[in-house]
């Protein structure tokens, strides 16, 4: 395909909360290439591909025992080399693939100063699954969005009166990590709003399923061993505080 204008890599995500948000477009192009890279792919989505036809070659052991920058590293050559000696190379992990997705925006970026023809398709990501689970409009209220390590890193003026979306929230600290790793972000976050502000932890199973798990701002320790890397955390406009 490659050598009559097609392109030499490909990149797709499955989607944030279930294995079988995988666009047609992309599901076809799969089964047009014949075989796949991945990585994360559950396994219902494997046999899914399978019965079509797709070849799977998962790369998750890359990632085995190595520092997290290394094993990406190492799983960004693999697809690289394929594209460039046996393309078209479709690499398909989890979620929207320019969306907080470090190894994807490696892959882009990498292909291009290649010189390979890249050709990115759209999955979903976690914002459109908050917006679609909290029924947001955001073309009339808006939806401010950023990771939570970015809001402690550099500390940004909130508006307490669009909804707030913060992303990688495992990001912070280890799972399970104490209340003091996550002390810098309650701050940032009670400098816009009341203490009793209810907040909302998301996660994701992967399996279709996405639990909530409100709180205020104030109980925000309660929340710590429920933290894993799907987690998201989710700021309504800010409400009258009842001291006030």
């Amino acid at each position: 395909m490659a050598e009559g204008g097609g392109p030499a890599l490909v990149l797709a995500g499955f989607g944030s909360s279930s294995p079988l948000q995988l666009t047609v477009e992309s599901q076809q192009m799969a089964v047009h290439i014949g075989r796949i890279l991945s990585l994360g792919l559950p396994q219902v989505l494997k046999l899914q591909l399978g019965r079509e036809g797709v070849e799977t070659i998962e790369l998750d052991e890359m990632l085995a025992g190595k520092p997290f920058a290394e094993g990406y590293a190492a799983v960004g050559q693999a697809v690289l080399a394929r594209a460039e000696k046996d393309p078209p190379a479709m690499f398909i992990s989890q979620g929207s693939p320019l969306f907080v997705n470090a190894i994807t925006r490696y892959l882009a970026v990498e292909a291009n100063r290649l010189k390979l023809a890249v050709r990115i398709f759209p999955g979903v990501s976690p914002i459109d699954v908050v917006v679609a689970e909290f029924g947001i409009d955001v073309g009339r209220s808006g939806l401010q969005t950023m990771t939570a390590g970015g809001m402690t890193a550099r500390p940004i003026a909130v508006n307490p009166h669009v909804p707030l979306l913060l992303l990688e929230l495992a990001g912070l600290a280890a799972e399970g990590g104490s209340a003091e790793a996550y002390g810098p972000l309650v701050e940032t976050l009670l400098g816009a709003y009341p203490a009793d502000q209810p907040i909302t932890l998301i996660n994701t199973a992967g399996n279709g399923s996405i639990s909530r798990l409100t709180v205020t701002l104030a109980r925000f320790a309660e929340l710590l061993t429920k933290i894993d890397s799907s987690s998201s955390l989710f700021v309504d406009i800010r409400r009258q505080s009842m001291a006030g």
